[in-house]
This record gives structure tokens, C-alpha cells and sequence, in this order.
């Protein structure tokens, strides 16, 4: 298929679908965050700075009241390198003014079914081991229970959407293993390479500080495939993601960009779908 919009590309198994216009992918300014991400940032620290009690601190919604806050956040203005999980409060908020709405994540629309459809077609069977990083209301673990997958994993910092996945989606609820958490300390306590697909849909970690190597911690827990549909590289903590996975064994096998293509009903969507194949699975 070629025309005057897209062009596709299948080289040695690799599947790619790119858009003529880049202009996202050359821009300096995302150019600079994406290396300063990558390479710039010391991720040696965040374990020395991070502690349990700060992500209780921000699941509880105490984080402000904290003098370990009010220290982490005044480095943080003062070193834009020093680690910090102070970004997730507004994702654990469950107060009346909170700024997200679980509600918001409850239709299943055209670019979740994309993400559902690709994490489908690179599941080994439906008793792989499938983690929803940032699995929210659960419209993507319910669509794949649906599909007849039954050993899925959700974890998620806001506790009203996982209160509303389990109203919404009962019985897929109870037979999920769900985590209120953040992703930081939950991939951390992960056995390696315990999943078999690992999957989540942006933003989500571009949202992660890049002190904390949150490629590094996916890779380390997932044996086949990690499935992203996320924003490359408009987001604050976007890195350069394709050489990120290459430094941990995992490499690009499909990417669609912008998912916006073939997405009839989203046709604005900035976003990446990119599937990453743990390198010894290759042929």
C-alpha cells in the first residue's frame, strides 16, 4: 500500500507504518528532552532518595503534609535530575476536586481496540501472563477477558478507578490480580521476567521520571513482548525509547506512527503504537 498519506514497510518481519510528516521527531526542542532523558539523567539515586513511605505518602494523598515532600520538592526545582514521584498525586487524588475522572476511561474507543488487537496477536495463548500498566477503569483487561484471556494483571495509582473497575467490570475484577500502586515500586518487586506481555497506553510512562529507569524495570519482568501505545515524544519525560529497550534486549518488531492512520474515529491522536520482542525470541 502506498499513496500521498502513508507508506508501508515490512522488512524481515518488521511491520513499520510511517507518516510523512516527522515534524515531531526532528523537533529540537523534543530532540534535547528526549537525550537529556536518556543520557543525562543519573538513575543511581532514585533507590537512594525514593523511599516506602513516600509512595504511601502519595497513594494516601499525605504527600503535601510530608517534610519528606516538601524536601524531595524543593531539590527537585533546584536539580531537575533529582528523582521524585511527586507527578503521581494527581493520579492517586480520589478527593471530590480531583483532576481525572475515572469515567473518562471507561469507553472502549478505536486506539484501545488497536492496543487490545496487537497485545492479542503477540499472546503465546489465554493463560499468558498479561500485565495493564496503568490499567485505570480496566476497559483493556476487559476486553481481553473477554477474549477469553484468564491470567491478567492490573496495577493503578488512583483508587477510584479501581473501585470503578470493579463495579463496572465485577467479574472480571475478581478474577484479575489487581495492584493499587505505582509503578515504580510495583515493577520493582516483580519477579524477573514473570509476564509475558506487558502493555500500557500513554500517557502513562512518559509520565515517570526519568530517574527511575522505568524501561529498564519493564524489560526486567517480561519474557515475549511489551505493547506501548504512547506519546514518543511530546511529554515531559519521553526518552528515546527504541535505544532505551535496545540496552536491555528487546527490540522493535512493529511500530505505527502516528496510530491516528488507521483510526478512523481518532484521527488526531499524536500517539505511537510500538511492540517490543525480547531479543532471544527473534529469528
Amino acid at each position: 500500500m502506498q499513496d500521498n498519506n502513508k507508506i508501508l514497510q515490512e522488512n524481515n518481519g518488521f511491520k513499520k507504518l510511517l507518516h510523512p510528516n516527522l515534524s515531531n521527531f526532528t523537533n529540537k526542542h523534543h530532540l534535547w528532552t528526549q537525550f537529556r532523558n536518556s543520557f543525562l539523567t543519573p538513575r543511581f539515586l532514585f533507590p537512594l532518595v525514593i523511599r516506602d513511605q513516600d509512595y504511601d505518602d502519595i497513594l494516601n494523598n499525605n504527600s503535601k503534609t510530608s517534610v519528606r515532600w516538601l524536601i524531595n520538592r524543593f531539590m527537585s526545582k533546584i536539580f531537575w535530575f533529582w528523582p521524585r514521584i511527586i507527578d503521581a498525586a494527581v493520579w492517586a487524588d480520589s478527593s471530590d476536586t480531583a483532576h481525572y475522572d475515572p469515567s473518562y476511561y471507561l469507553e472502549f474507543d478505536s486506539c484501545a481496540k488497536l492496543l487490545v488487537d496487537n497485545v492479542d496477536a503477540y499472546a503465546s495463548g489465554y493463560d499468558a501472563r498479561i500485565l495493564d500498566l496503568g490499567c485505570n477503569i480496566g476497559r483493556h483487561l476487559h476486553a481481553l477477558h473477554s477474549r477469553g484471556y484468564n491470567n491478567l494483571v492490573g496495577v493503578d495509582a488512583m483508587p477510584a478507578a479501581l473501585q470503578r473497575f470493579k463495579d463496572e467490570f465485577s467479574i472480571v475484577a475478581a478474577s484479575c490480580e489487581l495492584h493499587h500502586d505505582l509503578f515504580q515500586r510495583f515493577l520493582s518487586k516483580q519477579t524477573g521476567r514473570s509476564l509475558d506481555i506487558l502493555f500500557t497506553r500513554g500517557a502513562t510512562i512518559e509520565l515517570v521520571h526519568p530517574s527511575f529507569n522505568i524501561v529498564k524495570h519493564m524489560c526486567d519482568v517480561t519474557r515475549g513482548h511489551v505493547v506501548l501505545v504512547i506519546h514518543e515524544t511530546n511529554q515531559k519525560f519521553s526518552c528515546f525509547y527504541t535505544q532505551e529497550f535496545a540496552r536491555h534486549g528487546f527490540v522493535l518488531v512493529k511500530a505505527l506512527r502516528p496510530v491516528s492512520q488507521t483510526l478512523e474515529s481518532d484521527v488526531n491522536n499524536p500517539a505511537s503504537l510500538l511492540v517490543y520482542q525480547r531479543g532471544d525470541l527473534v529469528l
